[in-house]
């Protein structure tokens, strides 16, 4: 798995924008704020955010390590044993972490709808 730091330019343009969607997916879910204010008490294991992880958004899962791994998701392959390891790596990574904080920090709401319907109303 690539590490955030050592991935430049195009790459770095390619991993982000393939993976904003499937991080804002689990960043939106109401359950993920019950984890973190159970982080901030010390009450969960990170194997606990990783069984929920992966029983409420396996999509979203294969999708971010397959852009980890520099793969699109239709010809990525991964096996069972590889799948909580590498999901944990994600949790004990400081740099990925920090990316999923960061994006969480700025999802507080379900957007509206497009940036020409809000133009649209502000000029009616």
């Amino acid at each position: 798995m690539r590490k955030l730091s050592e991935v430049k330019n195009e790459d770095a343009l390619e991993l982000i924008a393939n993976t904003i969607e499937p991080i804002s997916r689990i960043l939106a879910d109401k359950e993920i704020e019950v984890f973190k204010a159970k982080a901030k008490k010390q009450e969960v294991r990170k194997i606990d955010i990783v069984k929920w992880v992966l029983n409420s958004h396996s999509d979203d899962v294969l999708e971010i390590l397959a852009a980890l791994e520099g793969k699109d998701i239709s010809n990525f392959e991964i096996s069972a044993l590889e799948i909580p390891m590498r999901v944990l790596e994600i949790l004990n990574d400081e740099e990925l972490t920090s990316l999923f904080t960061s994006q969480s920090q700025t999802i507080t709401k379900p957007y509206s709808g497009s940036a020409m319907e809000s133009t649209e109303a502000k000029e009616s």
